[in-house]
Protein backbone atom coordinates (compact mmCIF):
# COMPACT_ATOMS: atom_id res chain seq x y z
CA UNK A 1 0.00 0.00 0.00
CA UNK A 2 1.46 3.45 -1.06
CA UNK A 3 1.34 6.23 1.74
CA UNK A 4 0.91 9.39 0.78
CA UNK A 5 4.31 11.75 1.01
CA UNK A 6 5.05 15.53 0.77
CA UNK A 7 6.45 15.48 -2.85
CA UNK A 8 9.27 18.15 -1.71
CA UNK A 9 10.04 16.49 1.63
CA UNK A 10 8.89 13.28 1.41
CA UNK A 11 7.46 13.29 5.00
CA UNK A 12 3.73 12.85 5.76
CA UNK A 13 3.82 13.80 8.88
CA UNK A 14 3.21 17.76 8.39
CA UNK A 15 0.62 16.64 5.40
CA UNK A 16 -2.94 17.59 6.25
CA UNK A 17 -5.69 17.34 3.37
CA UNK A 18 -6.44 21.03 2.24
CA UNK A 19 -10.70 20.99 2.73
CA UNK A 20 -10.02 19.79 6.49
CA UNK A 21 -7.10 22.67 7.32
CA UNK A 22 -9.79 25.33 5.63
CA UNK A 23 -12.82 24.14 7.28
CA UNK A 24 -11.01 23.34 11.07
CA UNK A 25 -9.07 27.25 10.56
CA UNK A 26 -12.71 28.93 9.74
CA UNK A 27 -15.25 29.85 12.02
CA UNK A 28 -18.65 31.06 11.67
CA UNK A 29 -21.03 33.39 14.33
CA UNK A 30 -24.08 34.22 12.56
CA UNK A 31 -23.22 36.29 9.68
CA UNK A 32 -19.42 36.94 10.51
CA UNK A 33 -16.97 34.58 9.19
CA UNK A 34 -12.98 34.53 10.55
CA UNK A 35 -10.71 32.20 9.14
CA UNK A 36 -6.90 31.79 10.46
CA UNK A 37 -4.22 33.06 7.73
CA UNK A 38 -3.35 29.97 6.24
CA UNK A 39 -7.52 28.99 6.17
CA UNK A 40 -7.50 32.23 3.93
CA UNK A 41 -5.31 31.65 1.53
CA UNK A 42 -6.31 27.58 1.37
CA UNK A 43 -9.82 28.90 0.49
CA UNK A 44 -11.03 28.24 -2.89
CA UNK A 45 -12.49 31.88 -3.97
CA UNK A 46 -15.88 32.57 -4.19
CA UNK A 47 -18.24 30.74 -7.05
CA UNK A 48 -18.37 34.03 -9.63
CA UNK A 49 -21.83 36.03 -10.22
CA UNK A 50 -23.39 38.22 -12.05
CA UNK A 51 -22.24 41.98 -12.18
CA UNK A 52 -25.05 43.85 -13.44
CA UNK A 53 -27.61 45.42 -12.03
CA UNK A 54 -30.78 47.18 -12.80
CA UNK A 55 -28.99 50.90 -12.20
CA UNK A 56 -27.24 49.19 -15.92
CA UNK A 57 -30.28 49.82 -17.63
CA UNK A 58 -31.84 52.96 -15.77
CA UNK A 59 -28.90 55.00 -16.49
CA UNK A 60 -28.68 54.92 -19.96
CA UNK A 61 -32.77 54.78 -20.12
CA UNK A 62 -32.87 57.72 -18.26
CA UNK A 63 -30.33 59.79 -20.00
CA UNK A 64 -31.41 58.86 -23.45
CA UNK A 65 -35.41 59.55 -22.69
CA UNK A 66 -33.69 62.78 -21.14
CA UNK A 67 -31.88 63.21 -23.96
CA UNK A 68 -34.81 63.27 -26.41
CA UNK A 69 -36.93 65.66 -24.29
CA UNK A 70 -34.37 68.43 -24.15
CA UNK A 71 -34.02 67.48 -28.30
CA UNK A 72 -38.04 68.20 -28.67
CA UNK A 73 -38.26 70.95 -26.67
CA UNK A 74 -35.56 72.62 -29.01
CA UNK A 75 -37.12 71.28 -31.65
CA UNK A 76 -40.60 72.96 -30.61
CA UNK A 77 -39.21 76.11 -29.84
CA UNK A 78 -37.32 76.68 -32.94
CA UNK A 79 -40.72 75.49 -34.74
CA UNK A 80 -42.64 78.24 -32.54
CA UNK A 81 -40.38 81.15 -32.86
CA UNK A 82 -38.84 80.67 -36.52
CA UNK A 83 -42.05 78.62 -38.41
CA UNK A 84 -44.29 80.08 -36.30
CA UNK A 85 -46.24 76.75 -36.10
CA UNK A 86 -48.53 77.29 -32.83
CA UNK A 87 -49.34 73.93 -33.01
CA UNK A 88 -48.06 71.48 -30.63
CA UNK A 89 -49.67 68.33 -31.63
CA UNK A 90 -46.50 67.25 -33.91
CA UNK A 91 -44.15 68.26 -31.25
CA UNK A 92 -46.14 65.74 -28.68
CA UNK A 93 -46.51 62.55 -31.34
CA UNK A 94 -42.39 63.62 -31.85
CA UNK A 95 -41.55 63.28 -28.32
CA UNK A 96 -43.59 59.95 -27.66
CA UNK A 97 -42.52 58.00 -30.73
CA UNK A 98 -38.66 59.19 -29.75
CA UNK A 99 -38.84 57.94 -25.90
CA UNK A 100 -40.74 54.93 -27.37
CA UNK A 101 -37.63 54.24 -30.01
CA UNK A 102 -34.83 55.21 -27.27
CA UNK A 103 -36.17 52.69 -24.22
CA UNK A 104 -36.38 49.85 -27.41
CA UNK A 105 -33.04 50.51 -28.28
CA UNK A 106 -31.43 50.69 -24.60
CA UNK A 107 -33.64 47.81 -23.48
CA UNK A 108 -32.36 45.73 -26.71
CA UNK A 109 -28.31 46.96 -26.19
CA UNK A 110 -28.61 45.90 -22.56
CA UNK A 111 -30.57 42.62 -23.66
CA UNK A 112 -27.54 41.54 -25.53
CA UNK A 113 -25.18 42.87 -22.57
CA UNK A 114 -27.10 41.15 -19.80
CA UNK A 115 -27.25 37.55 -22.32
CA UNK A 116 -23.40 38.17 -22.71
CA UNK A 117 -22.53 38.59 -19.02
CA UNK A 118 -24.83 35.61 -18.82
CA UNK A 119 -22.53 33.13 -21.11
CA UNK A 120 -19.51 34.66 -18.94
CA UNK A 121 -20.65 34.26 -15.78
CA UNK A 122 -21.86 30.17 -16.82
CA UNK A 123 -18.13 29.69 -17.91
CA UNK A 124 -16.65 30.63 -15.15
CA UNK A 125 -19.22 28.73 -12.81
CA UNK A 126 -17.99 25.66 -14.93
CA UNK A 127 -14.60 26.59 -14.37
CA UNK A 128 -14.76 27.15 -10.86
CA UNK A 129 -16.33 23.86 -10.20
CA UNK A 130 -13.90 21.76 -12.08
CA UNK A 131 -11.27 23.90 -10.36
CA UNK A 132 -13.25 22.80 -6.90
CA UNK A 133 -12.63 19.17 -7.96
CA UNK A 134 -8.82 19.61 -8.15
CA UNK A 135 -8.75 21.87 -4.40
CA UNK A 136 -10.80 18.91 -3.29
CA UNK A 137 -7.87 16.32 -4.09
CA UNK A 138 -5.58 18.98 -2.65
CA UNK A 139 -2.78 18.21 0.47
CA UNK A 140 -0.96 20.67 1.79
CA UNK A 141 2.82 20.08 4.12
CA UNK A 142 3.14 22.45 6.61
CA UNK A 143 7.03 22.07 6.94
CA UNK A 144 7.27 23.40 2.87
CA UNK A 145 4.32 25.55 2.65
CA UNK A 146 3.46 23.54 -0.34
CA UNK A 147 -0.13 22.19 -1.74
CA UNK A 148 -0.35 18.93 -3.90
CA UNK A 149 -2.86 16.82 -5.83
CA UNK A 150 -2.56 13.15 -4.19
CA UNK A 151 -4.02 11.74 -7.59
CA UNK A 152 -0.57 13.49 -9.06
CA UNK A 153 1.66 14.41 -6.15
CA UNK A 154 4.58 15.83 -8.61
CA UNK A 155 2.67 18.48 -9.42
CA UNK A 156 2.87 20.77 -6.98
CA UNK A 157 2.68 24.39 -6.00
CA UNK A 158 3.68 27.00 -2.89
CA UNK A 159 0.24 27.43 -1.14
CA UNK A 160 0.89 31.63 -2.00
CA UNK A 161 0.29 30.57 -5.39
CA UNK A 162 -2.40 28.07 -5.32
CA UNK A 163 -5.43 29.87 -6.92
CA UNK A 164 -3.44 30.08 -9.81
CA UNK A 165 -2.31 26.68 -9.79
CA UNK A 166 -5.10 25.81 -9.53
CA UNK A 167 -6.58 27.86 -12.85
CA UNK A 168 -3.28 26.23 -14.31
CA UNK A 169 -3.83 23.01 -13.20
CA UNK A 170 -7.99 22.68 -14.73
CA UNK A 171 -6.80 24.26 -17.94
CA UNK A 172 -3.91 21.35 -18.13
CA UNK A 173 -6.82 18.59 -17.26
CA UNK A 174 -9.61 20.10 -19.69
CA UNK A 175 -7.03 21.05 -22.16
CA UNK A 176 -6.97 24.79 -23.85
CA UNK A 177 -10.53 25.88 -25.65
CA UNK A 178 -11.44 28.33 -28.17
CA UNK A 179 -13.30 31.21 -26.66
CA UNK A 180 -12.38 30.35 -22.64
CA UNK A 181 -12.57 33.39 -20.18
CA UNK A 182 -9.60 34.31 -18.06
CA UNK A 183 -8.65 31.93 -15.17
CA UNK A 184 -10.12 33.09 -12.06
CA UNK A 185 -7.67 34.61 -9.74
Amino acid sequence: MNILACPRCGSNSHMRKVSAVVSEGTATSGYNVSSTDLASKLQMPPMPRTTMTGSDVAGPLGLGCLGSWIAWLIIALIGYKVLQIKIGEPYVIGLIVTVILVSIIVGSNFSKRRQAEAMRVNDEIKQWHRMQQIWDDLHYCSRDDIVFQASNPSEFSSANLMIGWLAQQEQIKCGPRAGRPAPIS
